[in-house]
Order: C-alpha cells, then sequence, then structure tokens
C-alpha cells in the first residue's frame, strides 16, 4: 500500500483484531511455560486425592490460630468428614475412569451390560 493510501475501517479493524490475537497467542504460550503462571496453573492443575483431604482435614488447615476446640473446628471436621470427603470420592473415581480412554470404555460396557441385565430382569417379572 503506498504511503498517504486512505485506509478502510473494515481493514483497520481486521489489523487490529490480528495484531491482538497475535499478541494473545504469544501471552499464552508465555504463561503456558512460567511456573506459577495462572494458565500454567490451570494446565498442570490436579484434583486433591482422598488422602489430602483427610490430611488438610487432620491438620486444621482452614482454622484460625487461637479457634481451637471451638465451634468452628467441630464445623469444619463435620463438614470434611460427613460432606466433602463422600461427594469427592465419586468424582476422583470419575476422574480416573475418563482419565483413559480404554478405562472410559470398559466403564461403558459394564454400565450397558448392567443397564441391560436391569431391563431384562424387569421385564421377566413384568415390572417394565
Amino acid at each position: 500500500m503506498p504511503a498517504g493510501a486512505q485506509v478502510s475501517a473494515l481493514t483497520q479493524a481486521f489489523a487490529a483484531f490480528r495484531r491482538g490475537w497475535i499478541g494473545a497467542k504469544l501471552t499464552w504460550r508465555q504463561s503456558r511455560r512460567r511456573d506459577g503462571g495462572w494458565i500454567h496453573g490451570i494446565e498442570h492443575w490436579r484434583p486433591p486425592s482422598i488422602a489430602d483431604q483427610l490430611e488438610y482435614r487432620d491438620r486444621r488447615g482452614w482454622l484460625p490460630a487461637g479457634q481451637e476446640g471451638t465451634w468452628t473446628e467441630n464445623a469444619g471436621v463435620f463438614y470434611h468428614t460427613r460432606i466433602a470427603t463422600p461427594a469427592m470420592t465419586p468424582a476422583i473415581v470419575w476422574l480416573w475412569i475418563l482419565s483413559r480412554p480404554f478405562r472410559a470404555i470398559v466403564a461403558f460396557a459394564l454400565f450397558a451390560l448392567f443397564v441391560t441385565i436391569t431391563v431384562v430382569v424387569l421385564t421377566h417379572f413384568g415390572v417394565l
């Protein structure tokens, strides 16, 4: 394009979008390589295991200093023992199953077999 030529608004907008896109890709790549960056944290995050959860409960990680023996400690122990750990267990099992294709296929096949047997038995007894 010759110097001093008129540039349309659409061409300027496209050039600005392209420049922004290239900058965003560069920033993303640099952030992925940097330890401690939020993108690196998202990509390398792993869920806490049940052992991590129980260890957090046992060392009372949520409890401010000087609050030992109060209702906050008892409420936290109740939450971690009766709510968080039982709720995390099936989620961790699903993550384990779905993290490998073969495990997912086997789990799906076993589920399909279970459903088929259930339908056959319920049909046989006239429930369905």
